[in-house]
């Protein structure tokens, strides 16, 4: 199994490294959802299926030279504001099944997401953050994405 977490952008880009992890989450959503777009066009996958998990979360079956890999997300409830309401953005994504195969795939998902522009990347999260409640959000991440 292999695994790629909000906090590894910190690694990826030079900009984020004091940035919380939790803050960091949105962006990473973004970023794990971009190159989920652009999956099935990756010359190392043969095969791939959508399903849902047991908590009705996407997850997608691969066939990464010829062995099979399993994309699970986690989430984590960023709505600060109340109790009532969640907002959902992706934090982790796991790679299971075939570990030669699992690090293959994770390591395509890193260089993928580490090879697109930040400030793209923060764009593109803005508009996504403006779809739901804003005001809901933790200081520090409004203060992050939308200045003060």
């Amino acid at each position: 199994m292999a695994e790629y977490w909000a906090k590894d952008l910190k690694e990826q880009f030079e900009g984020l490294k004091d940035i919380g992890d939790l803050v960091l989450a949105p962006l990473f959503d973004v970023a794990v959802d971009i190159w989920i777009e652009q999956l099935s066009n990756d010359n190392i996958i043969s095969d791939m299926q959508k399903e849902r998990d047991h908590h009705n979360f996407p997850k997608y079956t691969c066939v990464v030279d010829g062995k099979i890999v399993t994309v699970s997300f986690q989430s984590v409830n960023i709505d600060v504001d109340d109790d009532d309401e969640e907002w959902h953005v992706t934090k982790t994504t796991y790679f299971s099944g075939n570990k030669e195969a699992s690090v293959k795939l994770a390591g395509r998902c890193r260089e993928y997401v580490g090879s697109r522009n930040l400030e793209e990347l923060m764009t593109t999260t803005r508009e996504e953050l403006r779809k739901g409640k804003i005001y809901h959000l933790s200081r520090d991440m409004y203060q992050f994405y939308f200045g003060k």
